[in-house]
């Protein structure tokens, strides 16, 4: 039997790379002749760098840059051997990166995004993959697009620098110093929400809570977030408010779509495509998923879940292992494996991810 291991991140717990390789070795434990296959996968949010540097030939290059409060960092980006570069936002500008007591969405900013895209266009790069999940910014890319060479200034003439809470305060924008090599690469963003920029589903008062912006904060970083794309449009003659994942990463994808001619698209589309899924799935007989949670928010462009309709569609079995589960109508899973034990508490849980899923691994020995 050919299986395809296919999961994604169990989310504090263990990577996409790991799980698989778990779940790879323990089959093997059942069924030595079993032929498996793995391929994590990502669906453009945190671990994305992880799966895809795993699947191809390159060199990492690291660079001293800024975090999203200022603070000095190294960063990485990794350049394959075709010339692709891809960079993950949560390295620099991520929400991980800081304490709770830290947030301050006001502030928090990408210039270190830009750093490295300008670095993979000084490694001569012919495509970028920009993978943007996670973030901790609410900036709409000013940050990167200072380190791109654009340049913001209000009504005094003053140069503005800092994250979203600037962004009503820009009344010029100065192309002269742009870095337009960016304009003659494949510039793709791996995007985690289909969230717009705008309105009651857009990235402000969607993801501003999470990223510690109080109601007020939400309120004006939405009204910041309308101003900007307004200026937007009237000098780049571009409408992003309401655009198909416009509002990732705090509306980064929005910003550098219109001002960097970056191409806006599904994370887990743009990962199986760079990781050839739709042969490898022609390939198997059973396709093994899963992640730390599948309930209803899984059919919302969830990797594991798009994955399984993929396979779903070429007649495959999908099973799929996952920390706890609900009920799911009209499923394309065939079977899930919750690996939380009904004793434990998350916690304890989630501190017992492995052996649960070695646990979840051989109750399969029955339907394999």
């Amino acid at each position: 039997m050919n299986i395809l291991i296919a999961p994604n991140a169990f989310k504090g717990s263990l990577s996409a790379l790991e799980v698989a390789g778990i779940i790879q070795s323990n089959l093997l434990k059942l069924n030595p002749d079993l032929k498996c296959k793995c391929l994590p996968i990502a669906d453009g949010g945190d671990g994305t760098f992880d799966v895809l540097t795993h699947h191809y030939n390159g060199e990492t290059h690291i660079i001293s840059t800024i975090d999203l409060l200022d603070r000095e960092i190294k960063a990485s980006l990794f350049l394959t051997e075709q010339g692709l570069a891809i960079i993950e936002l949560t390295h620099v500008a991520g929400l991980s990166l800081l304490k709770p007591s830290d947030y301050n969405p006001l502030n928090t900013h990408t210039f270190g995004v830009g750093d490295l895209i300008r670095l993979a266009l000084d490694l001569n790069c012919s495509k970028i993959i920009l993978a943007v999940g996670g973030s901790g910014t609410l900036d709409m890319g000013l940050g990167a697009l200072r380190a791109l060479g654009y340049r913001f200034f209000d009504k005094d003439g003053l140069e503005l620098k800092g994250g979203g809470g600037n962004l009503s305060s820009i009344v010029t924008v100065d192309t002269q110093c742009f870095d337009r090599r960016i304009m003659n690469v494949d510039f793709q963003i791996a995007c985690d929400v289909e969230n717009p920029l705008i309105g009651e589903c857009g990235a402000a008062k969607v993801f501003g809570a999470q990223k510690g912006a109080t109601s007020e904060e939400i309120d004006l970083l939405h009204q910041n977030h309308q101003y900007f794309a307004e200026l937007i449009k009237a000098q780049f003659q571009i409408d992003i408010s309401d655009m198909k994942y416009g509002g990732a990463a705090g509306g980064i994808a929005a910003g550098l779509h219109a001002m960097c001619g970056a191409k806006l698209q599904s994370g887990s589309e743009l990962v199986f495509q760079c990781l050839d899924m739709d042969e490898a799935i022609d390939e198997c007989d059973l396709l093994i998923t899963g992640e730390g949670r599948i309930d209803s928010q899984s059919a919302f462009g969830k990797a594991p879940y798009v994955l399984a309709q993929k396979a779903k569609e070429k007649g495959k079995r999908v099973y799929a292992f996952c920390g706890t589960s609900e009920f799911l109508q009209n499923s394309p899973f065939d079977k899930v494996f919750p690996i939380k034990k009904v004793s434990q508490s998350l916690t304890e849980a989630m501190k017992r991810t492995k052996e649960n899923l070695i646990d979840a691994v051989f109750s399969m020995r029955g339907v394999l």
